[in-house]
């Protein structure tokens, strides 16, 4: 009898890399260019530089600003709160798929009256835009996505 390898679904957070993602773009900044991207020295200018630069990346992809990106590890839930609060008006638009991690600060932010709406998801998990709650949110595009590779 052999042993039978489970089928592991929850990728969210421990997706393992593709290899040629690691090599052109990971190696490098664990290797080699490592450094603290808010420090003024040499090590930390690159890290910020590529920041920056993956920043541009994922706002493009995303239709955003680049500003409007927050990229972080482990720290969502802080994220999704500190940029809430440090709005003026704030809103925000989720999915109906998201990892907990996005879903508790959502709920813990509307339950303090912020507006919100959840949008839909099409078969192969992209947004489905016109599914807002509340129209008045429509012009917002759902950003508070948690993204796996």
């Amino acid at each position: 009898m052999s042993a039978r390898v489970p089928l592991y679904l929850h990728r969210n957070t421990t997706t393992p890399l593709l290899p040629e993602v690691v090599d052109a773009t990971m190696l490098p900044y664990l290797r080699e260019h490592f450094g603290n991207a808010s420090s003024t020295h040499a090590y930390g200018i690159r890290a910020h530089t590529a920041l920056e630069r993956a920043r541009r990346q994922v706002s493009s992809l995303a239709r955003a600003q680049s500003d409007e990106i927050v990229l972080t590890s482990a720290a969502t839930g802080l994220a999704i709160r500190g940029t809430a609060e440090a709005r003026p008006a704030p809103a925000h638009v989720t999915t109906t798929i998201e990892h907990p991690a996005t879903e508790r600060p959502c709920a813990q932010l509307a339950a303090r009256g912020l507006r919100g709406s959840e949008v839909g998801v099409d078969g192969t998990g992209r947004t489905r835009h016109h599914d807002r709650e509340d129209k008045s949110l429509r012009s917002i595009a759902p950003k508070q996505k948690v993204p796996q590779n």
